[in-house]
């Protein structure tokens, strides 16, 4: 009698390894390894050890798929990280020893973890953030980042992903890997820095606000070789927030 399990079967319940999983999407979105490393502001040898077998850490992994253009479900399904979170959601659907976020951990509210701290957010997450922010934990964002610039209590931090608003010879720019923080309170005036999103997308974009003397409003972007640098708005879009200032990592 045949065995019920044989390599071929053994070797198709593997879960894929992530490294294959984001080589293959890159091609798909035909990136280079540098390409995928700009987007990310990381060196293209860490996408090389990646795709080598190695992994990346779990909160990297919303920017990986922003990058790829892909929802971070589709990036981890049938990987060990999905196996990981269902594991995790396993043990948090009222085991012994789970507890109910506090209130001291919703997002607002002070937390030793996290007081002078802006949350490191996904663009996804971004484009929802008037719906996210009343039931935000602290577990919820991929970092918790020092803030030294006076915001409001529902401000965030966002890594710019993307090309569209990087100007080196300009005033003001914004490469792939820089971190902005945003602050929904802010009023948004003739030529802020915004974060919206428009009503045909599922996840926030990164312009600056142009307002004529008329009132036309139109999202501009900064990089002048952009293929499509302007946006008109009338009520296709919806401003998340102001960009209030940005970190350079090293």
């Amino acid at each position: 009698m045949r065995p019920t399990t044989d390599a071929c079967t053994m070797r198709a319940m593997e879960p894929e390894e992530i490294g294959t999983r984001i080589a293959r999407l890159r091609e798909a979105k035909e990136l280079s390894q540098s390409d995928l490393a700009r987007a990310l502001g990381i060196s293209p040898q860490a996408v090389q050890k990646w795709e080598d077998g190695g992994r990346p850490r779990y909160g990297r992994l919303s920017a990986i798929a922003e990058a790829l253009s892909v929802t971070f479900a589709q990036l981890i399904k049938g990987t060990i990280y999905e196996n990981s979170l269902q594991l995790l959601d396993v043990s948090s659907e009222g085991g012994a020893d789970t507890k109910a976020p506090s209130p001291a951990q919703r997002f607002g509210e002070k937390s030793l973890n996290v007081e002078g701290k802006l949350p490191l957010i996904s663009w996804v997450q971004a484009g929802e953030w008037a719906d996210l922010v009343g039931s935000f934990t602290e577990h919820d964002a991929e970092d918790w980042i020092p803030c030294p610039f006076k915001h409001g209590k529902e401000s965030f931090c966002l890594r710019v992903v993307g090309e569209s608003m990087y100007n080196p010879g300009g005033d003001k720019s914004y490469a792939p890997g820089d971190f902005i923080a945003v602050d929904p309170s802010r009023d948004p005036i003739n030529r802020s820095m915004v974060v919206v999103r428009l009503t045909n997308d599922d996840r926030a974009t990164f312009k600056q606000l142009i307002i004529d003397p008329d009132g036309t409003r139109m999202l501009k972007a900064l990089n002048p070789d952009w293929p499509m640098p302007y946006i008109h708005i009338n009520g296709n879009a919806r401003i998340v927030g102001v960009v209030i200032g940005k970190w350079v990592p090293e």
